[in-house]
């Protein structure tokens, strides 16, 4: 089983073998998420390359705001590779974001 950032916890089905990852808060996380996704998104509209976009990251987090630019910069600069991945696929902001775990 894959946790993202400890935000997740195993929930067992009906006596199964299988686990699912349902998010503990979704409050603060979800948000800076969605709005570093957002950000990065603009980036890769604008075609810039991926290094460029992973060197950036710690500005990018840096017009969020409060709570939301701390958790930016604690946890989502590392994950910034598979966000720029999945934004370029098309992946929308908000189901980047339910893929990690954090909404």
């Amino acid at each position: 089983m894959v946790y993202f950032l400890g935000l997740v916890q195993p929930v067992h089905i009906s006596g199964e073998d299988k686990s699912l990852q349902v998010p503990v808060e979704s409050g603060v996380e979800c948000e800076a998420c969605e709005a570093f996704a957002g950000l990065v998104g603009e980036l890769v509209e604008k075609e810039l390359p991926k290094d460029y976009v992973e060197k950036e990251a710690k500005k990018l987090c840096e017009k969020l705001s409060g709570s939301l630019e701390k958790f930016c910069l604690d946890h989502l600069v590392s994950l910034v590779d598979t966000i720029y991945d999945e934004i370029a696929n098309n992946v929308s902001a908000k189901a980047v974001c339910q893929l990690l775990g954090l909404c």
